[in-house]
């Protein structure tokens, strides 16, 4: 991942574990960040030791709809741009989508906001990252990650090409070795769609898809192997082409509950 002239991020979720790592992924490659978190204290312990002229910080609530436009107006008042958006989705949100779909919102907030105010007219990239919720058998619900490749395409559809969009489903061990544990069972079908196996940690695997490599993984979700190879892609069929804004983008399809008929990519 090489960052091309002077490149910014906004990482919202800083203050977590994999949302630090993320941080000092980006830093250490050369973008200039804006950090956002709910918690203050994690948010400082994320820029303790960064260079202050590449960074800013703001706290509060990521769903608070104003201070995803103040986290904004922020980062194009710092840099001037934004190339890069990390939303880090915590647990209960995830929770919310997996028990109660029909009433949760996949958080598209922060994407559609950037996507006005930069991305859109100049390209970027937004990757968001599901923070682990599993089932009894060390699994992610299978109905999750169809809805989640749907939409994800379906909103890849919608906004067009100059915003790149990512949805990650992390292993249990977020900053551990190479992902062990199972997210949704993988179909016997499997093309060698992601030659990555390297990136055994998320930072790496967010590093690969904010780099020029994995620019063919718009509008894709990626979610962590049973073993072998850490990442696959989940290809869930759209039932039909996409059409009128993103308000009319339902995350929750009660036609997925239960999912079948799902395919997971990934190299042999």
């Amino acid at each position: 991942m090489k960052p091309v002239g002077r490149t910014a991020a906004l990482v919202n979720g800083a203050g977590s574990t994999v949302g630090r790592a993320i941080t000092g992924l980006l830093l250490a490659e050369g973008y200039r960040v804006c950090a956002t978190d709910a918690d203050a204290i994690a948010l400082r312990t994320t820029l303790r030791t960064a260079d202050r002229r590449r960074v800013a910080a703001l706290v509060g609530e990521p769903d608070d709809v104003d201070h995803q436009d103040d986290a904004i107006e922020r980062t194009l008042s710092a840099f001037g741009r934004i190339d890069v958006l990390v939303t880090v989705v915590d647990a209960a949100t995830v929770r919310t989508l997996v028990e109660r779909p029909e009433t949760a919102d996949h958080p598209t907030g922060w994407i559609r906001k950037v996507d006005l105010a930069w991305t859109g007219d100049h390209g970027g990239t937004a990757v968001t990252l599901f923070q682990p919720l599993l089932t009894r058998d060390g699994t992610w619900p299978a109905s999750v990650a169809v809805r989640l490749s749907r939409y994800t395409a379906r909103l890849q559809d919608e906004f067009g090409p100059s915003t790149r969009l990512i949805s990650v489903l992390p292993p249990p061990a977020l900053l551990g070795e190479a992902p062990v544990a199972a997210t949704a069972r993988p179909a016997p079908r499997r093309s060698a769609v992601m030659p990555l196996r390297s990136a055994a940690t998320v930072p790496e695997l967010v590093g690969y898809l904010l780099s020029r490599r994995g620019q063919g993984l718009a509008g894709r979700t990626v979610l962590a192997n049973r073993a072998g190879v850490p990442w696959s892609v989940v290809d869930a069929p759209l039932p039909a082409p996409s059409t009128g804004s993103l308000a009319r983008t339902p995350w929750f399809e009660p036609d997925l509950a239960p999912a079948v008929g799902w395919h997971v990519k990934g190299a042999q």
